[in-house]
């Protein structure tokens, strides 16, 4: 009676061991991503969005040209469903302005003052500081980098003309209000 239980018992565990190792996983599903975002869990590159994942901890990364880094934490349970809403904030203007045309110097970064955003955050136009020079800035969704559309400093495109009409007359206003002369 007792080898029965025991056998019994035994087998119960075996199924729930197999049950586990064939249906033991977790969901966690992401939301809320910008158009070329890089997402990282535990450093693994993934294009998913919904990832079946074992029982345990993991790291998020989320890197974007349009984003500043998102790093967190989270936790999946065996079946469970887990949903992560990276809490993403646009990149610093200054931070876009000091990777595209580099810094003052050899450790001033470039400071973009009365910065505006434009066209769902693809154009960042403001007033460099200490050059006083406006400077436009343009996100490429096709190439998915920044580059500089509007400077009126050396080696830069700097006619409005071929600018988008209000991003066109906010440099005219930063250039009637700000730029000496």
């Amino acid at each position: 009676m007792l080898l029965n239980i025991g056998i019994g018992i035994a087998a119960l565990l075996c199924a729930w061991s197999v049950f586990l190792y064939l249906a033991g996983y977790g969901t966690a599903t992401i939301g809320m991503l910008p158009a070329r975002a890089v997402v990282r869990v535990n450093g693994n590159l993934t294009t998913a969005k919904t990832l079946r994942l074992r029982p345990g901890t993991y790291t998020l990364l989320v890197t974007s040209p349009l984003t500043d880094p998102y790093q967190s934490t989270f936790h999946v349970s065996v079946l469970a469903a887990t949903r992560i809403n990276p809490s993403l904030q646009r990149r610093s203007p200054d931070a876009i302005a000091s990777s595209v045309v580099g810094g003052i110097g050899p450790t001033e970064p470039v400071a973009l003052q009365h910065a505006q955003w434009f066209d769902g955050d693809t154009w960042v136009v403001g007033f460099t500081l200490p050059a006083n020079a406006p400077l436009a800035l343009h996100y490429d969704t096709t190439q998915g980098k920044w580059s500089v559309a509007y400077s009126t400093a050396a080696g830069y495109p700097s006619d409005k003309t071929k600018l988008p009409a209000e991003i066109s007359n906010y440099i005219t206003q930063l250039e009637t209000t700000y730029v000496p002369g």
